[in-house]
């Protein structure tokens, strides 16, 4: 049947990664510097989450339990085995012992083993299902756990750019004020811009820190650069245009299967209504004042169903049924507005990508720093010029990470092949 088989697909899907990699970091966490050489991949680091919280190991133990499961519904009733005993006396002083053992089998004879065969087959899928939901929000977090480090990592190499820049222009101050040629104020001013940028340089490096460590916990390797850009490649407006909403999820598929799950113990238990039939085989051996002898002995039974006919069983199932009927389809109409927005989401951080592309700051900077020496600006002027394309290259890589994140949660949704979602 290849519905029994289904589960099996469904629990292998769950694990998209088996080769295991043993590029191991040095594992402390840390900021890394701008020479720092291509890090590691997406996959890598998956692959080794995979690997140190024992996912597949994790996964044959649930598949085991799931399988052992579904055996032993497929398993009859214990036979009954009995001895009995009968000792007689009669009026005439005379004695008769009858020794009988019995062999009783009851036998599920109108289906219903059938159909409990057929609730443990679908409720093997459903946690199949579950166990791939679980992996998939597992991984996703971890994306964008990494995404988020990638992101920290580069506020970082911008942040300091900038206090090496106001670095520069403090130790230029400091000569023009021995000369003479600048106000002590204006000095002043640039000490306390590049206080305050020092200050900002160490809160976001302690935070790449934290992430940085909160990776290596669960990876057991400790990522130092991330060889992915946090903006993905190739993605634009008309890529996103080609994508369908899913039309199968492990949600819906989980819901599925416990539709037939129940459908399955309401049969099963709609079949209580028919008579259970029992057979027995036994040896009957009798001793009187003439001698022993013994025969064999054959015995069918039958239950009759009088009061317990599964009647309240089958009621609970339907409306249960029901209840996961408009819960399945409710989760279908939320996943089609999900997507939708999602998507929608995904554009207008691509758009906002787009809008705030800067122009070359490293030109900018220079220019209005020597517009600040020649006079024809201000200290103050200068330092909102700097602040202000600090602010703008934030914003920038705010969006960037955006759509990183709303890219993530479609690839999610699409249950895309890990191997695919770059």
């Amino acid at each position: 049947m290849d519905k029994l088989m289904m589960y099996r697909k469904i629990a292998t899907a769950a694990v998209v990664f088996t080769a295991l990699t043993s590029f191991i970091l040095p594992a402390s966490a840390q900021v890394a510097t701008r020479d720092s050489v291509a890090g590691m991949t997406e996959q890598q680091v998956i692959q080794a989450f995979m690997r140190h919280q024992r996912m597949q190991q994790w996964l044959d133990s649930q598949k085991s339990a799931i399988d052992a499961e579904r055996q032993g519904a497929a398993l009859l009733s214990n036979p009954e085995a009995e001895i009995v005993y009968e000792p007689m006396t009669f009026d005439d002083g005379s004695e008769e012992n009858e020794t009988a053992i019995w062999l009783t089998q009851r036998f599920a004879a109108w289906g219903a083993r059938a159909h409990r065969q057929q609730a443990a087959d679908y409720k093997a899928l459903a946690e199949s299902a579950d166990m791939q939901i679980k992996v998939r929000d597992q991984l996703t977090g971890l994306r964008l756990d990494l995404y988020h480090l990638k992101l920290l990592q580069a506020r970082y190499f911008a942040h300091q750019q900038w206090v090496e820049q106001l670095a520069g222009l403090v130790s230029m101050s400091e000569q023009q004020v021995a000369a003479g040629e600048q106000s002590k104020l204006a000095h002043f001013r640039l000490q306390q811009e590049l206080s305050a940028a020092r200050l900002t340089l160490i809160d976001i490096e302690q935070q790449v820190i934290g992430k940085s460590a909160e990776l290596e916990q669960v990876t057991g390797m400790a990522i130092v650069d991330i060889a992915e850009p946090l903006l993905p490649a190739h993605l634009n407006h008309e890529t996103l245009n080609t994508l369908s909403p899913p039309t199968e999820t492990p949600e819906l598929r989980l819901l599925s299967a416990q539709q037939k799950q129940l459908e399955a113990q309401g049969a099963a238990a709609r079949s209580k209504a028919l008579p259970e039939v029992s057979v027995g085989v036994g040896l009957r051996q009798i001793d009187n004042s003439q001698g022993s002898h013994s025969e064999a002995a054959f015995q069918v039974g039958v239950e009759l169903p009088l009061f317990e006919r599964g009647q309240y069983q089958s009621a609970r199932y339907e409306q249960l049924l029901s209840a996961v009927a408009i819960e399945h389809e409710r989760a279908r109409q939320a996943l089609l507005q999900r997507f939708g927005m999602v998507k929608g989401q995904l554009k207008a951080a691509l758009a906002g990508v787009k809008q705030a592309q800067l122009p070359n700051v490293d030109t900018m900077l220079k220019t209005a720093t020597e517009a600040y020496w020649l006079g024809e600006i201000s200290v103050s002027e200068l330092i909102d010029i700097q602040s202000t394309q600090i602010e703008l290259s934030e914003q920038q890589l705010t969006q960037e990470f955006a759509a990183r994140k709303y890219w993530i949660t479609l690839q999610a949704l699409l249950q895309q092949p890990m191997e695919n979602l770059r």
